[in-house]
């Protein structure tokens, strides 16, 4: 995908990875690494451009986490292109993932990532205060802030061969299914109909809420 527009990884030395940007050999050296979480739906890497000596945070993730980690001063008009296009591709049963990224001043870096580094150390302490075992996600939400939108990413994910027919199978003897999934509704509803989870005649009720009190 990201070969189709010209971004092509080269090769990767230790933690320095080679990429080929419009036909321009870059060299980016990773300097920390935000893991992915069901939490956090969401993972960064932050990196130096050797050449500049600029360091830049990437992040992925879920749209529900990406986009109001955006810059305030985000265009309207591409949020709302943005989410079009994300339920569009929803509707057609993809994954989607938001892209984004920023720039990270040297001085502010060096200083969160020491607080960032003493945070790991801390979590792995059994005495420390439950208070403090939650500043590693505080630092994680605070350097993925006023991100620059890249755009949006969409893949088919292929359903392992026979599992329609296991579930219909499955239905068919009485037992009664629940899926679980942090997919968009549209998303979920496509995946619902393709693994036979609901049949063509199913009545299906939409709840669609961002709260548990609304959800009751």
């Amino acid at each position: 995908m990201a070969a189709e527009v010209n971004y092509v990884f080269e090769d990767k030395k230790a933690e320095t990875y080679l990429l080929k940007v419009e036909g321009v050999l870059k060299e980016y050296r990773i300097l920390a690494k935000i893991e992915f979480s069901s939490d956090r739906k969401r993972m960064s890497v932050i990196a130096r451009d050797l050449e500049t000596q600029k360091i830049y945070l990437f992040s992925k993730g879920a749209d529900s986490m990406m986009l109001k980690r955006l810059a305030e001063d985000t265009s309207p008009d591409l949020l709302e292109k943005t989410n079009d296009h994300l339920e569009q591709f929803s509707k057609e049963g993809l994954r989607t993932l938001v892209t984004a990224y920023r720039e990270i001043e040297e001085e502010y870096f060096l200083k969160w990532y020491e607080r960032y580094h003493d945070a790991i150390l801390e979590q792995y302490n059994v005495l420390t205060d439950p208070a403090e075992q939650n500043q590693l996600a505080k630092l994680e939400d605070e350097i993925e802030r006023e991100m620059t939108l890249l755009g949006v990413t969409a893949l088919e994910d292929k359903l392992q061969e026979g599992v329609p027919e296991t579930i219909s199978d499955i239905s068919k003897a009485g037992i009664k299914i629940w899926m679980l999934t942090g997919d968009k509704l549209e998303t979920a509803e496509n995946i619902g109909y393709a693994t036979n989870l609901i049949a063509q005649d199913t009545k299906v009720f939409k709840i669609k809420t961002t709260d548990v009190e609304s959800t009751k």
